[in-house]
Formats: structure tokens, C-alpha cells, sequence
């Protein structure tokens, strides 16, 4: 067995030669370990991986070649005593027990400035891992990190082969479809999400990048604000759209603008900005609600490309018969209206929403008629009035 100097003077000589992460995990696997080697970064995503050959019987090498991601993170350790090490030291710790009882592996992780970076996973497949083997895996993550925490065109191996892929699309850029490899028809939802505006609040960005990106979501800072990707497979035990986004969103003070859903990711600028696009008018229109859904506001967009004085043109008679009855008498007959309508004609939903009681929106709805002399059972009159309220709040807005 290579000894942890003769592997640090292989490495490092290859470093100082030009060797990037590909030649530098095929090095190690050749001179140290003869076993497979899965490089992540600190989302799990794959980055590289080095085998030599064929890796039979290990869902760990089969997932993450399929789907670009390691099944086992750092989190499936937790539970085992004996890797206490691996979380208060951050060390290379020999997994040998539950999950790795027929197929030990080492697990090493790789820091910078208090920063993960990243995880080597050695698989035993071709000879038996032992604790000798710890300290060249030590020396594989201190060439790594070389590696990984340079700036520049090595920004594809800090973010991942996917996330950066992913930058290249939102940028306009063509890349190759393959390097997706999703199963079944992936269906795939673009979020945009503000950063924290709060200094105290901003440290805890890569533990919202983290918590984001649950199952095969992508997340990452892009152009002063988080790109999520959100991926739902067509297939058994599909992971659902993310349903913590709005504890977070609450808790971070955030706001979050959600494109329509598209099938294809040559799509993904257009949606982003969908994505982008909305929640800057959402902010605009109704800064409370916090998340904003394209589907939701189309008509907003609308209003927004059309010219103030055309806008104001389309505002309805009985709109403006409303307004007036409410300034004169303290009325709220409009907002009741308004409400009505959203709530598809529904009394009983109408009042849960305003926090009334069902007959107190009957008799608005009945002042309407009778007093404003408005005919509210027409659905044109109904919609140009929501229509002519929808117009009045991006105007005054």
C-alpha cells in the first residue's frame, strides 16, 4: 500500500503540472485505493468520478452516475455512533456498519475557511478499505481543495457539473441535453427568491441553498437573488414540489416569484423570467403575499405592457358608480364585490375571506343591485368591473 507521502508527492507534482480534478481522482484511485472514487460538492451533486471499469452492486455509483446526484450525503451517518469523528473532527472516517455493512466506504470531507466544498466517497469494490486508507484519503481532499477553491473557469467544479450547466442556460448559452439525465418526463417548475436584505440574516443563505435543495431541486445564487429549480419526476417515488418554501420564505423575510411549469430545460431563461418578471410586480401590487405565481397574475402582465391613458379609458361606468356610493356612504360594496368574484360567486368562501358573516355579503350584494342599480348577475358587467378594480391598483400602485 502507497504510503501518505508517496501520494502527496503524485498529487501535488500533478497539480503543479496542470492536472484538474478528473486526472487527480484517477491518480489517487491508480495509486492508492483501487476502488471507485465519487467527488461531490456540498449539495451532493457529482462533480467526478473515477472507477477504471464497470461498477456493479453499488446503488451509491448507479444513482449518482444516472442522476448526476450521491444518495448518500453526510446526513445518512448521523445515526451511527462510531462516525462521530467524521462531524467533530472533519476527518475521513471508514463506514463499515448499517448502510455500508456489505459494502464498507470512506467518507471524507473537504473544507475551506469553514466552508464545505465538497465530499469524496471510496467505494470497497475491487480490495478491502481499512484505516490505513484514511490518510491518503486525507491527501486526495487536501488536492481538492486546491482544486475546488480556486476562482475563475473552476466554477464548474464548486457549483457542480449540473449547477453550472444550469448557469449556462439561464445566461442564453446552448449546452448539451444529455448532461440531464433525469428518468421519466421531468417536469420542471423555475423560482425566483430574493436574498436576505438583513446582514445577520445573509450567513444563513447556504443553509437555504441546502434546505432548497431537497430531492433533485437545483439552488444557487444567481445575479443577486437564489435560482431554484424545481424538478418533479414522472416516476415512482418522485419527490414533491418543495413544501417548505413558504415556512422559509416567511421566516427569512424573502419573496418568491414561481414561473409556470415547462417539460424542457432549452426553456429555462424564458421561465426564469416568468419567475422574475412576477414577483417584482407581486412586490409592486400586494407586498404582503410574499409568493407569486405567474398563473395567478397574467393579467397584471398585461395591464402592465399597456399605456396609462388606454388604461384608464377601460374603466368601467359601474366601477366608477361603486366607488362613488362607497366615498358618500362608508360602504365597503366594491371590496365585497371584488371578493365575490375571486371567490367564484361563493358567498359562504366570500365572508370566510373577509371575516364576515354570509348574510352580511348577501345584503351588499343585494345593495348592489338594488340601490347602485348595478346588474351583477351579468357576468360581462361583473368582470369589466373586477377588470376596471384590477386596472385602478396597478395604476395607483
Amino acid at each position: 500500500m502507497i504510503t501518505k507521502e508517496n501520494l502527496e508527492v503524485i498529487l501535488f507534482t500533478a497539480l503543479a503540472g496542470g492536472a484538474d480534478i478528473s486526472a487527480v481522482l484517477d491518480l489517487a484511485r491508480k495509486a492508492a485505493f483501487d476502488n471507485p472514487i465519487i467527488l461531490v460538492n456540498a449539495s451532493s451533486r457529482v462533480l467526478a468520478m473515477s472507477s477504471g471499469g464497470p461498477v456493479e452492486n453499488s446503488r451509491a455509483w448507479t444513482e449518482a452516475a444516472k442522476t448526476g446526484t450521491l444518495v448518500e450525503t453526510a446526513g445518512v451517518y448521523r445515526g451511527e455512533l462510531d462516525s462521530l469523528q467524521f462531524f467533530q473532527n472533519r476527518t475521513p472516517f471508514l463506514y463499515t456498519s448499517g448502510y455500508a455493512r456489505d459494502m464498507p466506504r470512506i467518507l471524507a470531507p473537504i473544507d475551506f475557511n469553514r466552508e464545505t466544498l465538497g465530499y469524496i466517497l471510496i467505494i470497497s469494490i475491487t480490495r478491502p478499505l481499512s484505516e490505513e486508507d484514511l490518510g491518503p484519503a486525507g491527501v486526495l481532499c487536501d488536492a481538492l481543495r486546491i482544486l475546488l477553491s480556486k476562482d475563475g473557469s473552476e466554477g464548474a467544479q464548486k457549483l457542480g457539473i449540473m449547477e453550472y450547466s444550469l448557469k449556462q442556460l439561464l445566461d442564453g448559452e446552448e449546452i448539451k441535453p444529455e448532461i440531464f439525465a433525469f428518468p421519466g418526463k421531468p417536469l420542471y417548475t423555475a423560482v425566483n427568491i430574493s436574498l436576505p436584505s438583513e446582514a445577520k440574516k445573509q450567513q444563513f443563505v447556504p443553509f437555504l441553498k441546502e434546505k432548497l435543495c431537497a430531492g433533485t431541486n437545483f439552488c444557487f445564487v444567481y445575479r443577486h437573488a437564489l435560482f431554484l429549480l424545481i424538478c418533479q419526476i414522472d416516476s415512482a417515488g418522485a419527490p414533491p414540489v418543495y413544501p417548505d418554501l413558504p415556512a422559509l420564505i416567511r421566516e427569512y423575510g424573502l419573496s418568491a416569484g414561481i414561473s409556470n411549469s415547462f417539460n424542457s430545460l432549452a426553456m429555462l431563461k424564458l421561465y426564469y423570467g416568468q419567475a422574475e418578471k412576477i414577483r417584482s410586480l407581486g412586490l409592486r401590487l400586494n407586498p404582503e403575499t410574499r409568493i407569486y405565481y405567474y398563473s395567478d397574475m397574467i393579467l397584471y402582465l398585461l395591464i402592465a405592457r399597456s399605456d396609462p391613458w388606454d388604461l384608464e379609458g377601460m374603466i368601467s361606468p359601474e366601477y366608477r358608480a361603486l366607488v362613488l356610493y362607497d366615498q358618500v356612504h362608508g360602504s365597503d360594496l366594491l371590496p365585497t364585490l371584488v371578493a365575490w368574484h375571486d371567490n367564484m360567486l361563493n358567498i359562504s368562501e366570500t365572508a370566510a375571506v373577509l371575516h364576515l358573516h354570509r348574510n352580511t355579503v348577501a345584503y351588499r350584494l343585494d345593495m348592489i343591485r338594488e340601490k347602485v342599480g348595478i346588474n351583477i348577475s351579468r357576468m360581462q358587467v361583473l368582470v369589466n368591473i373586477v377588470l376596471s378594480d384590477r386596472i385602478t391598483k396597478w395604476l395607483i400602485g
